[in-house]
């Protein structure tokens, strides 16, 4: 497992965004290692004056279009829709896609 880490906030972000965005992260980087069978996870933290926004893509097997159309009201999906209802309390967008070439794409965006 390799880390790269390149910060640059010229503004720190609220503590509550903070907070929820990190727990998100977590929860993302979690299911990668648990389900995913990933061998390159890239995150991602894009800030700018109006918004945050978290992607977490990984290359493993990416998720059934069954689990990627049902898993707001699916209660085994817990973690997904704690993701999401996280990010709706901020007024937040959470979107899950399977990428291009496989792999799964979780996005968070947060408006500031």
């Amino acid at each position: 497992m390799a880390f790269d880490q390149t910060a640059r906030l010229a503004v720190p972000l609220p503590a509550r965004i903070e907070s929820a965005l990190l727990t998100i992260a977590q929860e993302a980087l979690s299911n990668v290692r648990r389900h995913a069978q990933a061998t390159i996870v890239i995150v991602t933290l894009q800030v700018t004056s109006e918004q945050a926004m978290l992607v977490v893509q990984d290359n493993g097997i990416g998720l059934s279009q069954q689990v990627l159309r049902t898993y707001r009201g699916n209660a085994t999906h817990l973690g997904l829709k704690g993701m999401r209802n996280r990010l709706e309390e901020l007024d937040g967008q959470f979107s899950l896609a399977n990428g291009e070439e496989g792999g799964l794409i979780v996005k968070a965006v947060v408006p500031l």
